[in-house]
């Protein structure tokens, strides 16, 4: 369920499912999701607290948890819950990745607390699952932000000969070269996984190339990726125009932009 419309059907039939079937654990799961996907964290909330009266036990109950308060920016309760997720299932790799990443953001700008934890929580999920293209995406992150730009490389090589589908690699390739000042080679990245992965996953390798180009004034290719982003995401496309405007010293377009934007961004709840 990606739009609006399409949330609100899957809502629809699903809550007409556990109407008749409250028992099914993993359908209340992904309403769960689809309710946080369109910020309806109330709904979530009462979906949730069913969970944890009927689903002691799982390890996905304290990791959609995490998920919902990772939503609001709660960030310690978050941690709690992947801790917690990690805890009853230690091969739930989605887990391991979601606290690492909050650990990092909690360590920023300070005296690091966690990086021995985080350290710790990389070598485990890639014990757990070495072939993960999550997992991989994750040590190939911290091996790059500490400087071992060979290293990344090769968890992702290897992830790639493995899941050659997987835009999240795609992406954290196209991340390492840009930060080494590989640009083209980043765009060429994006570009070979734009041929590879599912029409339903390009969204965000179309983002960063577009982005991508617009820092490289590729601007008639980033104008063609703006257009192809605007059926799926009309404020992504929005964000590239107003870019590309910017760029080309159109000032005043380029605000209009921003201001669509802004109002569109104040009247998420």
């Amino acid at each position: 369920a990606v739009t609006p419309q399409l949330r609100a059907r899957a809502r629809f039939v699903i809550e007409q499912v556990l109407a008749k079937d409250p028992e099914r654990h993993v359908l209340r799961q992904r309403l769960c999701q689809i309710a946080m996907a369109g910020r309806s964290f109330e709904t979530a909330k009462e979906h949730l607290t069913y969970l944890v009266t009927n689903q002691r036990d799982s390890a996905d109950v304290p990791f959609l948890l995490g998920i919902w308060h990772e939503a609001q920016n709660q960030l310690p309760p978050a941690t709690e819950q992947y801790r917690r997720a990690i805890k009853a299932d230690a091969n739930k790799v989605e887990a391991y990745a979601r606290l690492v990443g909050l650990l990092k953001q909690l360590d920023f700008g300070k005296q690091p607390r966690y990086a021995a934890e985080i350290e710790q929580l990389i070598v485990t999920a890639l014990e757990k699952a070495p072939h993960d293209a999550v997992v991989l995406s994750l040590a190939a992150q911290h091996a790059q932000e500490k400087g071992d730009t060979s290293i990344a490389l090769s968890y992702l090589e290897d992830g790639l000969k493995q899941h050659p589908n997987e835009p999240k690699l795609y992406l954290a390739l196209a991340r390492v070269y840009s930060q080494n000042g590989k640009r083209w080679q980043a765009v060429d990245q994006l570009k070979i996984g734009l041929q590879k992965v599912r029409k339903d996953q390009r969204h965000d390798l179309l983002w960063s190339l577009g982005n991508l180009l617009l820092d490289e004034s590729r601007l008639d290719e980033a104008h063609q990726i703006s257009a192809e982003i605007r059926e799926g995401n009309p404020l992504s496309a929005d964000y590239l125009d107003a870019r590309f405007h910017m760029q080309r010293g159109r000032w005043f377009e380029a605000s209009k932009q921003f201001e669509r934007i802004r109002l569109a961004l104040k009247s998420v709840k």
